[in-house]
């Protein structure tokens, strides 16, 4: 095995311990609503408000979150499985918007009312980097559950936060000096 091969080999298994909370990013375009399931999500800036999603150029939704000038990221609840598996699955993205309340905004972008939140962003780059693109998206609206029990995925499963375990940090830190 290659040098690379086996960084690429290593880096994929790494990730496996990487938990993350389970996405659907949504958006409308001339061609109707469009989403997939994600796990690459993160916050980029509190001032603007703001945040990335990674999607794969090869991804059915690459081109048309392009298209789009609006996007909204879902963050599934923990009992919300077959929605991920759904828009994970190679159904037509019609059929993928048959299961759930999904509504359209205003702004008309579809969101899942039962997501426990949905945060709807204005597109503001969308730069590339391997085979991926990066969505930024500023975020101009919020919609919140009271619950905060997100739907997670590890080690190619998903997992539930009533299977986590809260740990508090001790009060000696490596970091402190001696």
């Amino acid at each position: 095995m290659t040098s690379i091969n086996r960084i690429s080999s290593d880096y994929r298994r790494a990730l496996r311990g990487f938990a993350s909370t389970v996405c659907i990013v949504s958006a409308r375009t001339a061609a109707g609503n469009c989403g997939i399931t994600v796990t690459a999500v993160s916050s980029v800036s509190m001032d603007p408000p703001s945040l990335l999603v990674a999607v794969n150029e090869s991804s059915s939704m690459h081109a048309r979150l392009l298209e789009a000038s609006h996007f909204c990221i879902n963050i599934l609840g923990a009992e919300q499985v077959q929605h991920s598996a759904n828009f994970g699955s190679p159904l037509s993205m019609e059929e993928r918007f048959e299961i759930g309340d999904w509504r359209l905004s205003a702004d008309d972008v579809p969101y899942l009312c039962e997501a426990q939140a949905n945060i709807f962003c204005k597109k503001a780059d969308s730069p590339k980097f391997g085979t991926h693109s990066l969505f930024i998206g500023c975020v101009y609206q919020l919609a919140i559950g009271d619950e905060i029990a997100p739907l997670m995925y590890l080690n190619g499963k998903y997992i539930t936060p009533s299977k986590l375990v809260e740990v508090a940090p001790s009060r000696k830190t490596a970091w402190a000096a001696t």
